[in-house]
């Protein structure tokens, strides 16, 4: 009876280790770990987009797409980019995350300023701006308007940028 307790104990710890280290390869994939040493890190970034697709949407899920279209930017694969900022927008706005909102609709400004569409690049930057002060976050909201400013001097909105300059200060 003291040996099957025994060898039932030592399979209950080894299920539980092995449980362990899938969590722990699953941290490691959420943290990018190793991440510079992969030769093709577009074909690895899509893989983990396809992966993560299949999780619940909940809020590590939407910091690891946030991650994940960083990631896109710098490899300058736009398309790749847009694609999973709209992804983390639409996930946000099911689940009401005003914070995971705001920063899709600042990377999609970033986006389109990138393109040189100023109209696009401004609405979502009011539209991050409106989420910042609605969550009182008054760093990021200085910063949007900041951007926001730097949107109407580029549009020749010279009074209306120095408003917005002054008001982030």
């Amino acid at each position: 009876m003291c040996k099957k307790l025994f060898l039932y104990c030592c399979v209950f710890l080894f299920c539980i280790s092995c449980k362990q280290i899938d969590k722990q390869k699953l941290s490691d994939i959420d943290s990018f770990q190793n991440y510079e040493d992969i030769l093709n890190k577009e074909n690895f970034l899509d893989s983990l987009y396809n992966e993560t697709t299949q999780n619940k949407n909940d809020s590590l899920t939407r910091a690891t797409f946030l991650k994940i279209a960083a990631r896109y930017d710098l490899l300058e694969k736009d398309d790749k980019f847009k694609r999973t900022i709209e992804h983390i927008s639409q996930l946000a706005t099911k689940a009401k995350d005003t914070t995971h909102q705001a920063q899709a609709f600042w990377y999609l400004g970033d986006y389109y300023d990138r393109k040189q569409v100023l109209d696009s690049t401004y609405h979502y930057y009011i539209k991050s701006e409106k989420l910042y002060a609605s969550q009182n976050d008054s760093i990021y909201w200085g910063q949007m308007l900041i951007y926001k400013a730097g949107v109407l001097y580029d549009l020749g909105i010279y009074t209306e940028s120095e408003v917005a300059t002054i008001q982030a200060i």
